[in-house]
């Protein structure tokens, strides 16, 4: 996908996105991102209902706690990721020229959600919502291994 990140709406804007609700990550998501982004307090484990059933998923640390409350990854500039290293829900945000504030969110959780299904005993299991350790490992084994062979150009820095 293609940068679509338009720093001049986003700072008029102050980041009401990343103040109400992080986006979602997928698990290709961690297949590149630098290991020093993967600190345990950067992730946590959340619930999402979708298609009648509850889904958990990885999304940004809130000061919330939970789904809702400011992305740790929210600085005085923005967000602090290089674009290609932000969860798959924000790359896929578009900012609205003309009306600040708004995005258009060209991906629904709902669609996001499915993508753990495989995940979704381990991440049951996981204690810490901290997740280094626990990603590490989820990557080295099946099924990982498949979604790495999906995406054979992927800068595997976390490998």
């Amino acid at each position: 996908m293609q940068n679509n990140e338009n720093r001049e709406i986003c700072s008029a804007c102050g980041g009401k996105c990343c103040k109400c609700s992080p986006g979602f990550a997928v698990p290709r998501d961690f297949l590149k991102m630098p290991m020093f982004y993967l600190k345990p307090e950067n992730w946590q484990v959340v619930t999402h209902y979708a298609d009648s059933r509850d889904w958990l998923v990885i999304m940004p640390q809130t000061s919330g706690g939970g789904i809702y409350g400011t992305c740790c990854f929210l600085g005085v500039l923005g967000c602090v990721l290089e674009w290609e290293f932000r969860p798959f829900e924000c790359r896929h945000l578009k900012p609205v020229a003309d009306e600040i504030g708004r995005c258009e969110a060209r991906v629904k959780r709902d669609d996001i959600a499915p993508d753990w299904i495989q995940f979704q005993a381990e991440l049951r299991s996981v204690d810490d919502p901290g997740l280094e350790c626990r990603i590490r490992e989820l990557i080295r084994k099946e099924p990982w291994s498949r979604v790495v062979d999906l995406f054979p150009d992927a800068e595997r820095r976390v490998l």
